[in-house]
């Protein structure tokens, strides 16, 4: 693993914050300066989003449905990681908060992976996978059980 310079810790650490205010302002300049033009976006419902138009696209959708007009981004950032020192991964944890919460609800909790590239000395997302957090339910406690027992 590469150590990364404060510098690139830090521009990665605004692109995670530019991330969430085009969100939240549905700035769809803002968002699509982010990205890469060959961006894999995989959405919390495992659909997998190839290239910019198509990211652009489904988020303008929804900023413009009227469930989600108002919504926030929120999140924080778990680890930031360097591969080399052209490649960035970071892991965070955030959530889409609606207009009428009054918090952000624990179970539309998602952790996502995202993939940034520095090319010509500028960081972008090339991958981002976006995954729900979902606990054990209680079909997969029910096997967990079972595995347990048949393992004795």
């Amino acid at each position: 693993m590469e150590h990364a310079s404060g510098t690139d810790e830090m521009i990665i650490r605004q692109i995670f914050n530019q991330l969430a205010q085009a969100w939240d302002t549905q700035d769809v300049g803002l968002f699509s300066s982010l990205f890469t033009s060959d961006v894999d976006y995989i959405t919390f419902i495992g659909e997998h989003i190839k290239g910019l138009d198509a990211n652009i696209k489904l988020h303008s959708t929804l900023w413009n449905s009227y469930f989600m007009k108002g919504a926030t981004l929120e999140g924080e950032i778990l680890s930031i990681k360097f591969p080399d020192r052209n490649t960035s991964v970071m892991i965070a944890r955030g959530a889409v908060k609606l207009r009428f919460h009054k918090k952000t609800p624990v179970n539309k909790l998602s952790i996502n992976t995202t993939v940034l590239v520095k090319q010509d000395g500028v960081w972008k997302i090339c991958s981002f996978q976006n995954t729900r957090i979902i606990g054990y339910n209680i079909f997969m406690r029910f096997m967990m059980w079972i595995d347990k027992k048949m393992a004795k």
